[in-house]
């Protein structure tokens, strides 16, 4: 069960996770999350700047068939585990050049949009994990299962890495009925990055993506 709460001092909202009988695996993930995070600091940044995109667009919540944030982060981290450049681990986020840190996570964001918004195959390809012989977490893809008589559709197949050995059993992504919608999302948000022309209400490709209007004001809570 999830309880949502938004903080009237400032207008950011929270999720409270509270385990029941059919989710008592919250504190496992949270640590395969917060792992990842120290061992990939690139995904940190990533998952925040799509987040709030997301969230501009409506597609940031799983009870309204958009992305869970535990989604979000998986797509963020397979893509970063596959990218072509190598794996992000070896990038240091804390160098002394902001610029050059700057530079490489806007080519993750890019990297990111296109890849799941015009190369991966939403209707027939899962996402699963595994652990290999050094201990360290892997992602690889694998091609879904279609009955018969029926055509794919645009899912999100993406497995809980707490259970890597039960490829298709958890889901993580099985309430985002809008899948559509977030891939739509994606490749336009790739295009309009990618052919960008700075204007007065677009200054930057970022703000292509994002359009920061401040905190909700105590009127709005």
């Amino acid at each position: 069960m999830v309880v949502k709460v938004i903080l009237k001092s400032c207008g950011r909202r929270m999720d409270i996770a509270v385990a029941t009988s059919d989710t008592q695996h919250g504190l496992a993930a949270t640590e395969i999350v917060r792992a990842a995070v120290t061992s990939m600091p690139l995904l940190r940044p990533l998952v925040l700047v799509v987040k709030t995109f997301l969230r501009e667009k409506g597609l940031n919540n799983a009870f309204t068939g958009g992305l869970s944030s535990y989604a979000l982060v998986l797509l963020c981290l397979h893509y970063l585990f596959h990218r072509p450049h190598g794996p992000s681990s070896s990038c240091s986020w804390s160098s002394a050049d902001d610029d050059d840190d700057d530079d490489e996570l806007g080519k993750v964001l890019l990297g990111f949009l296109e890849y799941y918004g015009t190369v991966y195959d939403h209707f027939r390809t899962g996402i699963t994990w595994f652990v290999n012989p050094l201990g360290h977490l892997e992602s690889v893809e694998y091609e879904r299962k279609v009955r018969p008589g029926h055509a794919p559709k645009c899912h999100l197949v993406l497995d809980d890495p707490v259970h890597p050995d039960d490829r298709g059993v958890f889901n993580v992504g099985a309430g985002a009925y809008a899948m559509a919608r977030v891939v739509l999302a994606f490749e336009n948000a790739f295009y309009a990055t990618t052919f960008h022309r700075a204007s007065r209400f677009t200054p930057t490709p970022l703000s292509q993506l994002i359009h920061w209007s401040g905190p909700l004001s105590s009127s709005a809570v």
